[in-house]
């Protein structure tokens, strides 16, 4: 982990972790090395960036989408990304992923994700995500100056 202060005085930080996920391809596993990314200035997301052979690809994940696949039991998320505790292996976790060109569905370690997960939360606690947004308080000051907003 990296941290810098920020100007109101805030200690803003960085985790990264490479995590092996399996790739479960037609009953063959595959080891793919994914890199999990997390930073308080985007305090709600998590960057998994997976080695794939034609070049990396990225995916953006809710932090708490995360959270809530490792407290089990069921299936968390709808559409593009779901994750579940294995039912035969609760110390792994499957990641399904779907685009417009296909799905994937991976397995990795539990443990390695909740220490990732444990480690933004030395930033930035469950439910503390709001102060650390660079977002205006009221929908008014989107509206006023020179803002773009209508009149």
């Amino acid at each position: 982990m990296s941290a810098s202060l920020r100007r109101d005085g805030a200690t803003s930080g960085r985790v990264c972790r490479e995590v092996v996920f399996d790739l479960l391809d037609a009953g063959v596993r595959r080891a793919v090395t994914v890199t999990l990314s997390w930073t308080s200035d985007d305090p709600y997301a998590v960057v998994a960036e997976f080695a794939a052979s034609r070049g990396p690809v990225w995916w953006v994940l809710g932090r708490c989408l995360l959270a809530d696949g490792l407290d089990g039991p069921g299936p968390v998320g709808v559409g593009d990304v779901t994750w579940a505790l294995c039912p035969d292996r609760p110390d792994r976790v499957r990641l399904r992923l779907c685009s417009p060109t296909g799905w994937a569905v991976f397995e990795a370690s539990a443990y390695a994700l909740e220490d990732f997960l444990l480690a933004t939360w030395e930033v930035v606690g469950p439910g503390e995500e709001p102060a650390w947004l660079a977002v205006p308080d009221t929908p008014g000051c989107l509206l006023d100056g020179d803002g773009g907003g209508r009149r």
